[in-house]
């Protein structure tokens, strides 16, 4: 392999990206596709196919791929729409001193009278 995975791994913010590379980095050394999968505490198989997508790929076939999944139960906009409807008018009522709705606070607690 003509890459310096060892470079490209130190430049590398994702933490799964970065393993893949210092394993191509450990195998580049002479080491065993077992030795490696053990040395990074990963299955064979993984090494295996981090190879396969190299040698299809190059560098690219070792980046992240979207996962498939569950889509997240909130977009962005509908926690900004909560703040906004919720958060905010607490905040609104504790800095304008509204205690019959939310009692006392001090520093970070808030003490609610009406539970």
């Amino acid at each position: 392999y003509n890459e310096n995975f060892k470079s490209l791994a130190k430049k590398q913010t994702h933490h799964r990206v970065k393993i893949r590379l210092m394993a191509m980095h450990h195998i580049q050394q002479g080491h065993t596709y077992a030795n490696t999968a053990k040395t990074y505490l990963v299955n064979i198989n993984a090494v295996n196919q981090w190879i396969a997508r190299y040698k299809k790929d190059g560098i690219k076939g070792l980046n992240e791929k979207p996962h498939t999944g569950r889509i997240g139960l909130f977009a962005k906009h509908s926690l900004t729409k909560i703040f906004d409807s919720i958060i905010e008018p607490i905040i609104f009522a504790i800095k304008h001193g509204f205690k019959h709705l939310f009692g006392d606070f001090s520093g970070d607690r808030i003490i609610c009278n009406t539970l």
